[in-house]
């Protein structure tokens, strides 16, 4: 610790922008030279000798166990601590979902005349990281697209209709971030149950609920940082098996019923230090497929903004 170091005239020079907490825990920027004893003298610059218990390296990939960034992950020059800092705590973020459709089956084909058939959907997430990485990530969200057209060719000459298409996802996933040198991979299993809702003209209005385990991976990777703001390139892949059973309107139950959801996607990330925690923004472009024993396959793809805060 340093209130124990003996005076020692030859200290070794404290590296440019390397500091000592109070716990005896030296912090030393990207490329300093570890010393070659745990217990190593430094020369303070007012030419005060300390002695620090441990070291800790920006470009290491081991924290010390009970030990956090002093600044919350925000040192000027980041430590190695200020990674996993930074996405400890609680967050929560609201994304708006811009998805265009696409499916054909037998038949009927949804009919795109260069018009937008884009529908606004919405998605909270709601998680908690610790500091070692563990944590929990609950998200809902779905699509309403209303008065979608579709082209019959079961008809001579062929006619348009209107449809109606409607999904739903809850996921609860355990997670654990992964760090490699400055970027972390996020890993998440857990339950996970959607809702797939489709009507066709004057057909019957079906339902399929299905549930079942998802598992995902999210990729967090930052290209630019200042004191306060942060950039990162982010994508993700999620994917899960599912079984229930197909309804009615009626809410009886006609047939039993299978969904396989795989979602993928890729964007930019900005975090900005604001009010104590890290304000989030989010843009990517997303995928979607949905494929079930009700219908054929479903495709969804567009833009997803996202705001969050992380506390």
């Amino acid at each position: 610790m340093a209130s124990g170091a003996q005076p020692f005239d030859q200290g070794r020079p404290f590296e440019p922008g390397a500091t000592l907490t109070e716990d005896g825990m030296l912090i030393v920027p990207p490329g300093a030279m570890q010393p070659a004893h745990p217990a190593a003298v430094f020369a303070a610059p007012e030419d005060d000798p300390v002695a620090a218990e441990q070291q800790l390296f920006a470009n290491g990939l081991v924290v010390p166990i009970g030990y956090g960034c002093p600044t919350e992950g925000h040192c000027d020059t980041p430590c190695v601590a200020c990674r996993q800092s930074q996405f400890t705590g609680w967050s929560a973020a609201v994304d708006l979902l811009i998805y265009e459709p696409y499916w054909a089956g037998g038949t009927r084909t949804f009919y795109h005349d260069g018009d937008t058939d884009a529908a606004a959907g919405v998605r909270l997430t709601v998680g908690h990281e610790s500091s070692h990485g563990g944590g929990m990530e609950l998200r809902v969200g779905g699509v309403d697209f209303n008065d979608l057209e579709y082209v019959e060719t079961a008809t001579s000459p062929n006619q348009l209709g209107l449809a109606n298409l409607t999904t739903f996802q809850f996921d609860f996933d355990l997670t654990q971030r992964v760090w490699i040198g400055d970027s972390s991979i996020v890993l998440g299993v857990g339950p996970r149950a959607g809702m797939l809702n489709y009507q066709f003209g004057i057909d019957p209005e079906m339902q399929l609920n299905a549930g079942g385990l998802g598992l995902a991976a999210t990729l967090h990777r930052p290209f630019w940082r200042s004191p306060k703001t942060q950039f990162a390139a982010v994508g993700f892949g999620r994917g899960s098996i599912m079984g229930g059973n197909v309804e009615n309107a009626a809410g009886q139950q006609v047939a039993d019923g299978t969904l396989s959801i795989l979602e993928a996607g890729f964007g930019l990330e900005m975090r900005r230090q604001c009010w104590g925690g890290d304000l989030v923004g989010r843009i990517m472009y997303e995928s979607q497929w949905w494929d079930s024993n009700l219908m054929s396959k479903v495709y969804l793809d567009g833009l997803s903004l996202r705001v969050g805060y992380q506390w």
